[in-house]
């Protein structure tokens, strides 16, 4: 695991790798490879561009990784690794980089709602809305009020 030109990575590695990417750093898990390229982050024959990815943890041995809504969760095996944390670390630097701004919004009763830019590989910005579990984001209130809270956003924050 390292950052790598093509050739050198290992060909199971090498399969996965999107034209025109550079791998930053990758790394077997119990169900597959992950691979951290600059474009995107590669889970076995997944693609997921970064700004699509909201959040990441790392509690060794597991990867925890928000993405579209979901949390995913992958065991590293430590197998031939010398450094746990470059991975983690990888992936963690690309999903910040690709904030823009963002902006923490106290809803109601405590519970909180996320506005965010985010800039895709190609520099576009994508506006992403995420709410506290407990919020019903189909409501056609939160809908309505969080409609002008990105519109303030946007605003604010000159994106």
């Amino acid at each position: 695991m390292s950052k790598f030109g093509k050739g050198s990575l290992p060909d199971d590695v090498l399969k996965l790798v999107p034209p025109n990417s550079k791998v930053m750093a990758w790394q077997a898990t119990e169900s597959g490879l992950l691979l951290v390229c600059d474009s995107c982050l590669v889970i076995e024959a997944e693609t997921y561009q970064w700004d699509l990815i909201s959040s990441a943890s790392f509690d060794p041995p597991v990867l925890s990784l928000s993405i579209g809504g979901a949390v995913h969760k992958f065991v590293l095996n430590p197998a031939g690794v010398k450094d746990q944390n470059e991975l983690p670390t990888a992936i963690r630097e690309r999903v910040t980089n690709a904030i823009v701004a963002q902006n923490t919004i106290e809803y109601q009763d405590s519970l909180k709602v996320w506005i965010s830019a985010r800039r895709n590989f190609l520099g576009q910005i994508r506006y992403v809305i995420s709410a506290d579990q407990g919020i019903d984001t189909t409501d056609l209130e939160f809908k309505t009020w969080s409609q002008e809270q990105l519109k303030e956003f946007k605003e604010a924050f000159g994106v």
